[in-house]
């Protein structure tokens, strides 16, 4: 069995920081193995893909890959999420600290620095989701 996963644009909010997510009717939509969805406890609705653009991922994931992210507002420390703050959305690795801040860490650590977000910071850290899946042409 293979599950369909959306393909979503994702655009930061001024509201209350959520970002909204919509369909991308012009997008192709991926494809998993219902079985891998099931064994690494992801339902089909908290599944949904999109588009990195950019290099700062970089060699872990190269621009235009295609990720699979699972809906979660949860850090898993150290994994790779999608995150926004104040008006862009970003593809960062994460690390929540003990004192409560969370470190913003590219993979591309030669062109981009690391960021800390902490609980009081006027420009709210919202999480997406983990990525769980990268595809991209070799």
């Amino acid at each position: 069995d293979v599950i369909e996963v959306p393909r979503y644009t994702v655009k930061a909010s001024a509201g209350d920081g959520a970002p909204v997510m919509e369909i991308d009717v012009e997008g192709t939509p991926n494809y998993c193995r219902a079985g891998w969805a099931k064994r690494n406890g992801y339902k089909e609705i908290d599944l949904f893909s999109i588009v990195a653009i950019g290099d700062s991922m970089e060699p872990t994931i190269p621009n235009g890959s295609s990720l699979i992210v699972h809906k979660t507002k949860d850090i898993s420390n150290g994994k790779v999420h999608v995150i926004c703050r104040g008006d862009e959305c970003y593809v960062k690795r994460l690390f929540k600290q003990m004192d409560g801040t969370v470190l913003i860490k590219s993979d591309n650590t030669t062109a981009y620095k690391d960021i800390t977000a902490t609980p009081e910071d006027k420009e709210k850290l919202y999480i997406v989701g983990v990525v769980v899946s990268v595809s991209f042409n070799i």
